[in-house]
């Protein structure tokens, strides 16, 4: 299979003087045209979607939800359990619409029922977010 070199830059913040440095390095990766992807800022999304005025959609506030969670996860659980009642409080809304637009973002796709790998049973109230949408980790974590 081919290889691709993946150049990286990040700013970080240097701990010990506290200026903001520059950080490259290269990755060495097979080269899949069907994994292809570019990484698209949070902020950067809900900038337009703001401009777009579509920020007040509960769907899109739950979703959001489910990417916060998913940030504050650890690397290899993706795995994020949450009842109606908990996010109709965290999302200030009610249970109804809560119901609603969890059905539209399964439907969809963005959020899948969780399975338990052991039993291969669907987990009640545990969700992980489309890892083909989503996901944690970088470019090496993601072609496993």
């Amino acid at each position: 299979m081919a290889k691709k070199k993946i150049r990286i830059t990040e700013e970080r913040i240097d701990p010990q003087t506290g200026e903001i440095i520059s950080v490259k390095q290269f990755l060495i990766v097979d080269k899949n045209k069907d994994k292809d992807f570019i990484k698209v800022y949070k902020a950067c999304t809900k900038k337009v979607l703001t401009d777009l005025q579509a920020h007040e959609s509960i769907k899109l506030k739950m979703l959001w939800w489910f990417m916060d969670r998913l940030h504050e996860r650890p690397f290899g659980e993706p795995q994020i359990y949450v009842s109606t009642k908990e996010l109709a409080v965290q999302l200030n809304c009610s249970e109804i619409a809560i119901k609603k637009a969890r059905t539209f973002l399964l439907k969809e796709g963005y959020i899948i029922r969780y399975t338990e790998p052991s039993s291969g049973k669907m987990s009640r109230n545990y969700y992980i977010l489309n890892p083909d949408y989503v996901f944690k980790g970088n470019i090496i974590e993601k072609d496993k």
